[in-house]
């Protein structure tokens, strides 16, 4: 349960800090090669919620302690980290789009009251290993949506973006990693 404490703290400050941020790039800032990856399936315990650019960050603040205190009290073991999963983003901060905040869990985890289990299928993503401070998040998305966008012959994004974080130490770390991924039809 340590890693998901680490985890909420960035989640709290992480998409209001990727898409509103106007922040300098820092030298503490490491962007990976955009890849095509096939991420694994697997069993994702969460809430499904409506939010702009606006309201994530509050969105966030009040869920995610939420679903650590309910996956203590069902006594679930998380199985990897905490990923949001956002469809229907725009660029206006004040248009409403899907989020979902979760963690994967193993098979047969019975969603306690107000969650619930999706069963998330393998995706093709065009992805990028971002290290360093969350306010510098966005030079990462900058990196990887054009990539996105354009496409290679035969593919299209299916408009969900997931955001899976790794390892965090603090807002203005630069060993936090997280890996962003947008998923391809």
């Amino acid at each position: 349960m340590k890693q998901i404490s680490l985890n909420i703290a960035l989640a709290l400050l992480i998409f209001p800090s990727i898409l509103l941020a106007q922040t300098r790039p820092s030298e503490n800032v490491s962007i990976g090669t955009v890849r095509e990856l096939n991420l694994p399936g697997c069993n994702y315990l969460c809430v499904d919620t409506q939010a702009t650019l606006r309201t994530m960050g509050e969105t966030a603040k009040i869920e995610i302690p939420k679903l650590i205190a309910a996956l203590k009290s069902a006594d679930i073991q998380p199985r990897g980290p905490l990923v949001f999963i956002v469809e229907g983003l725009d660029a206006d901060p004040g248009a409403e789009f899907d989020l979902k905040i979760g963690i994967a869990v193993d098979d047969g985890a019975v969603a306690p009251e107000g969650y619930e289990v999706d069963p998330l299928p393998p995706v093709e993503c065009q992805t990028v290993l971002f290290g360093g401070p969350v306010t510098q998040m966005r030079l990462a998305f900058q990196k990887l949506m054009p990539k996105v966008r354009g496409g290679n012959a035969g593919t299209a994004s299916s408009g969900e973006i997931r955001e899976y974080f790794l390892y965090f130490e603090n807002a203005n770390s630069p060993n936090d990693v997280t890996l962003i991924a947008a998923v391809l039809q």
